[in-house]
């Protein structure tokens, strides 16, 4: 339920191309393909026994999705992923600081991430705001998501891409959700979306 409710808001355009970035066990990625099977689905994961997982659990639903071995921290500076995705999916990745970090690379310009969040969600994302602006993003919403009481309180957190993401980003791990050591290094780049970064 709380995968599904990236859903929300009808955020997700028909046939879109979405990335679950650290899919783990699959979630949100896998109950969204189950309820939107519309959406051309690609599940990221870092960890080999997640990987073989994922794709024996594809198998077992009989679901049509991609399988990425890989880190976000090197696919977001590839061509190939880099501002090509319509939506990106994330849940209990990384705080936020970070988190955005991670997605908003692969997000093009006008698409969105949608990060569903526990109690914390509005203080993470107040920790967030200026890297999260400096990536070329914009929260738009941060909805609190009715659930069964044992389930805690939970927010999706609703960030739109607003202008391409600097190729310096995202950043090595050590570096990941720190503020940027300069104004200028932050400031978006002219290039065209879906550029390899730097």
């Amino acid at each position: 339920m709380d995968s599904l409710s990236c859903l929300s808001g009808d955020r997700i355009k028909t046939g879109a191309r979405v990335i679950d970035i650290g899919s783990g066990a699959g979630f949100p990625g896998v109950p969204l393909k189950i309820v939107r099977s519309d959406l051309a689905m690609t599940l990221l994961e870092a960890a080999n026994r997640r990987v073989a997982f994922l794709e024996i659990l594809l198998q077992e639903l009989a679901l049509k999705a991609m399988v990425l071995h890989g880190r976000a921290e090197v696919l977001g500076h590839s061509a190939d992923h880099r501002e090509v995705y319509d939506a990106v999916v994330s849940r209990a990745t990384a705080p936020a600081p970070k988190l955005v970090e991670l997605v908003l690379p692969f997000v093009m310009v006008g698409g969105v991430a949608l990060l569903p969040k526990g109690a914390g969600a509005v203080h993470e994302m107040a920790r967030a705001a200026e890297l999260t602006e400096a990536l070329g993003g914009r929260v738009e919403a941060i909805d609190e998501v009715q659930l069964p009481r044992f389930a805690g309180r939970r927010y999706l957190v609703v960030v739109r891409k607003v202008a391409p993401t600097p190729t310096g980003f995202p950043r090595r791990p050590t570096a990941l959700g720190r503020r940027p050591s300069s104004r200028r290094s932050a400031a978006p780049e002219s290039r065209a979306p879906g550029g390899r970064g730097g």
